[in-house]
C-alpha cells in the first residue's frame, strides 16, 4: 500500500496516515461515505487506501505492558469524568485480565472500559477529549509526541 495524499479540499496536500491522529472523525466520515456510495460496484483508491488504514488503526498492538500483571499488554483504558473534559492516561489503563485492579483504590467505582484503539476516538465528542485519547494512543504505541507524516506513515505501515 502507498500513502494517499489528498488533491482538493481543506485537507490538501495532507497525507491520510496523519489525519489519523489529527482528524480521524473526517476520514471515519469519509469512509462511510464511500461505503454507501459504491455499495458493489468498483472501490477508488481513496475508499481502498481508508479501509486499509482504519483497520490498520484498530489492529495495532500496543508496546505499553499492563502496570498490574506486567505480563501482557495494555487493551483498555477508562475515563475519569468531569465538567471541564475528560481525563485519561496510562494509570487507567490495563489488560483484558486486570480490569478488576483498575478500580482498586481509585476514584473509578464503576469505570467504563474501551479498547485501545483508533476507533474509540469516535466515543467522544469534544475536540479536547479526541486529543487527549490520541495522546494516549500515541504513547501506548510507543510514538513520539510529534507525529510526522513520516513516523504516521511507518506506524500504519509495519
Amino acid at each position: 500500500m502507498e500513502p494517499y495524499i489528498f488533491q482538493s479540499g481543506k485537507n490538501r496536500g495532507k497525507m491520510a496516515a496523519i489525519l489519523m491522529f489529527k482528524d480521524y472523525r473526517l476520514l471515519h466520515f469519509l469512509l462511510e461515505r464511500l461505503n454507501k456510495e459504491s455499495r458493489g460496484s468498483k472501490k477508488n483508491r481513496l475508499h481502498e487506501h481508508l479501509l486499509w488504514l482504519m483497520s490498520r488503526g484498530d489492529n495495532r498492538r500496543p508496546v505499553t505492558m499492563c502496570r498490574f500483571c506486567n505480563k501482557k499488554p495494555v487493551k483498555y483504558f477508562s475515563v475519569v469524568y468531569s465538567d471541564s473534559g475528560i481525563s485519561v492516561g496510562l494509570n487507567f489503563t490495563c489488560c483484558e485480565d486486570c480490569k478488576g485492579e483498575l478500580t482498586k483504590g481509585t476514584a473509578l467505582k464503576v469505570p467504563q472500559f474501551y479498547l485501545l484503539t483508533f476507533r474509540s476516538i469516535l466515543l467522544f465528542s469534544r475536540k479536547s477529549d479526541q486529543r487527549q485519547v490520541v495522546r494516549l494512543l500515541r504513547e501506548v504505541y510507543g510514538l513520539p509526541k510529534r507525529i510526522t507524516t513520516q513516523t504516521a506513515w511507518q506506524f500504519f505501515a509495519a
